[in-house]
């Protein structure tokens, strides 16, 4: 999923009271997929913010807010695709309870080739500017060889019952449009398609379909958030997966999918950012490694001299477990691992 903002401002507005004249704040994304593993599709993700939207009472008494929602797709000059359409907010009992985000989704069929994806949306009860957004959108999708589409984060599935705009792979899909995972969010879902591994490796071929997260700097695999899934061969596998982490420390993340074959070759992968929010997690000495240090007073450090001489100083306040595992740490001399011991101090 590649997402941008659509506002001008993401200051957080007071979600208990009606706005006025302001610009719509809104977060949109998407995401290419192939129908039935041969036409390729462009999903569309819109997030907008209640609290940023007029509310009015409407025919059946409730409070509602309305944004027009304008989508180009564009080669140079020439616009390839163009949808206008209004989107309704969920009804409110009253004006003070609009606090809420409200979602949308669309599939546009393009072909391959580069465009410029256009967002506009514009508050229909107010006279204040829209809201205007670009994206760079390229469909490339190879013939020989396996595919994988983009990674859809998912806030909430149910098995599919009746199709619907949600549906995709057999689940019902309420996507979650932002990249930031909160102290209250300790579950990671995410969605892959994968396609043509039947005409890479054959009818009846077996291939693994591995996942991790790693750090996004260093490329680092964090271990405890792994895994894989064996899949058959097919024109199109769907995988999906559920990961825990309340146990993923504050930092910045990258998601990555691999489709691997018998002997570890890889065949393809796909891969999404997020940032983790987590400032409640007691860091301990079993998860000190997965500590991000960029960005941090750690990153001063120029030398393990001076380093070594600050962790030697907390010896005092240090419980006798603690200063067994930072006299091991400076033996050992890893200067990464010293910055993260002395940040999570």
């Amino acid at each position: 999923m590649v997402k941008f903002f659509a506002a001008l401002s993401i200051l957080l507005l007071n979600p208990f009271c009606q706005v006025s004249a302001q610009q719509v704040q809104a977060l949109f994304s998407r995401g290419v997929f192939l129908m039935g593993g041969k036409t390729p599709y462009v999903e569309t993700y819109l997030m907008v913010r209640g609290s940023s939207v007029n509310f009015i009472k409407n025919e059946s008494g409730k409070y509602q807010g309305k944004v027009e929602v304008t989508l180009i797709a564009s080669q140079g000059d020439k616009i390839r695709y163009a949808d206008k359409y209004i989107l309704s907010s969920p009804e409110a009992d009253d004006s003070l309870n609009i606090g809420f985000n409200f979602i949308d989704q669309q599939r546009i069929p393009l072909s391959e080739g580069s465009y410029e994806l256009g967002l506009e949306v514009r508050d229909v009860l107010t006279n204040a500017e829209p809201v205007k957004a670009t994206s760079e959108l390229i469909i490339d999708i190879p013939t020989d060889s396996v595919w994988l589409s983009d990674i859809q984060l998912v806030e909430s599935y149910t098995k599919t019952i009746k199709p619907g705009p949600l549906s995709k792979g057999g689940y019902d899909l309420v996507p979650h449009i932002s990249e930031f995972f909160g102290s209250d969010e300790n579950k990671l879902i995410f969605y892959n398609e994968s396609y043509n591994s039947l005409g890479v490796l054959g009818e009846g071929e077996k291939y693994l379909i591995k996942f991790h997260i790693e750090e996004l700097n260093s490329f680092r695999t964090i271990a405890q958030f792994t895994g894989f899934e064996k899949a058959n061969s097919a024109m199109v596998n769907v995988f999906m997966k559920e990961i825990d982490i309340s146990e993923l420390p504050n930092g910045a993340y990258r998601l990555v999918i691999e489709a691997r074959d018998r002997e570890n070759n890889l065949l393809g992968t796909k891969s999404q950012e997020f940032i983790r929010a987590n400032p409640g997690l007691a860091v301990n000495l079993n998860n000190i490694d997965l500590l991000v240090t960029e960005g941090t007073f750690t990153q001063g450090y120029k030398n393990k001299d001076s380093l070594t001489e600050h962790i030697r100083a907390l010896r005092p306040i240090s419980a006798e477990r603690e200063k067994q595992y930072s006299e091991n740490v400076i033996k050992e001399g890893d200067f990464e691992l010293m910055k993260q011991y002395f940040l999570s101090f």
